[in-house]
Order: structure tokens, then C-alpha cells, then sequence
């Protein structure tokens, strides 16, 4: 088998492609259910519970688009003359996950409220180059993820439902 890919790259690019796009979607599946269960037994004052409806194909477009990006920045550093070019997807993976993040708080029912992200990209951003040059270390890694959840976490605010206007998105969708 390896014969057959090292005569024909566009093969080995193709099944490669191919791989990679079914690993993001199993992996989606998986964490949008673990999202799903995390948002469900999170306790907003109330007996009834918060409910994420984000549909699957949407939930994986966003963790396909985040992997991208993230595989682009490590293609673009292997030749020398396109390795600054490599520094534009890791500005633009801070920018998509924090419209990630926005987009699930709009897709999240709790009730009598509504959740919104307000973090920005260049906040997530620079915490994410703290987070990573500390993470080289090994040993704050732990509480570099602490760090960062608590971050996002801060930045998800539970606001009153406006019943008086029309939902711009609801569960129906």
C-alpha cells in the first residue's frame, strides 16, 4: 500500500483529506454530546435546566474550520518564505473560536434567559500565547487550562429573556 501513495501524492493528499474531515466530524459528535450533558447540569437558580440545541453539521463546520486554521499555521512554517504568513491563522483561530463561543451561547436555552459571550478575539489571543509559552514549561499546564476556563467562563453572560422581542434564534431552528 505505501507504494501506491509514494508514486501518487494527489492519492495520499486525497485520503489524508479524507481522514482528517471523518476524525473532526466523530470528534464534533463526541464534543458537541459532552456539551450538550455539560450545559444540561449547569444550575441556573431555577429547577429546569439549560438545553444546547446547536444542530451537528453546524457544531462540526466550527471544529473543522478551528482545526484549519490550526493545520495551516504549522503548513505555512515548513518553507522559509511563507513562515511569517504563518502568524495569520493564529490570529484568525482566536477570532473563529470566539465566534465558536458566541455561536453556542445563542444556541444554548436556559430558562427565562439568555446567554452571551462577550470575550473578544484579541483578549483570547494574547491569553492563548501566555497559556501556550507556559504550557512549554509542562508542569503549569494544569492551571493554564483553569486559567483559560475561567476566562471564558467570566465572559458568558446570563442575561433576562426579552419576551416583549422576537427571538432571532430559537429552538426551532
Amino acid at each position: 500500500p505505501s507504494k501506491h501513495f509514494a508514486s501518487s501524492p494527489a492519492l495520499a493528499v486525497a485520503v489524508g483529506t479524507v481522514y482528517f474531515l471523518v476524525v473532526m466530524a466523530l470528534e464534533g459528535a463526541v464534543t458537541r454530546q459532552y456539551w450538550k450533558w455539560l450545559v444540561h447540569r449547569v444550575a441556573f437558580g431555577s429547577p429546569s435546566r439549560a438545553t444546547f440545541y446547536g444542530r451537528l453539521l453546524p457544531y462540526v463546520a466550527w471544529q473543522i474550520l478551528i482545526a484549519v486554521l490550526g493545520a495551516c499555521t504549522f503548513i505555512l512554517r515548513v518553507d522559509p518564505i511563507t513562515r511569517p504568513l504563518a502568524l495569520i491563522p493564529v490570529v484568525m483561530v482566536a477570532w473563529v473560536a470566539t465566534a465558536f463561543l458566541r455561536w453556542q451561547c445563542r444556541h444554548t436555552e436556559v430558562p427565562r434567559h439568555r446567554l452571551a459571550f462577550r470575550g473578544s478575539g484579541f483578549a483570547l489571543l494574547w491569553r492563548s500565547l501566555v497559556a501556550l509559552a507556559a504550557s512549554c514549561l509542562i508542569l503549569p499546564i494544569p492551571w493554564m487550562i483553569v486559567w483559560m476556563s475561567k476566562w471564558i467562563v467570566r465572559n458568558v453572560e446570563v442575561l433576562p429573556l426579552d419576551l416583549s422581542v422576537p427571538a432571532e434564534i430559537g429552538p426551532a431552528e
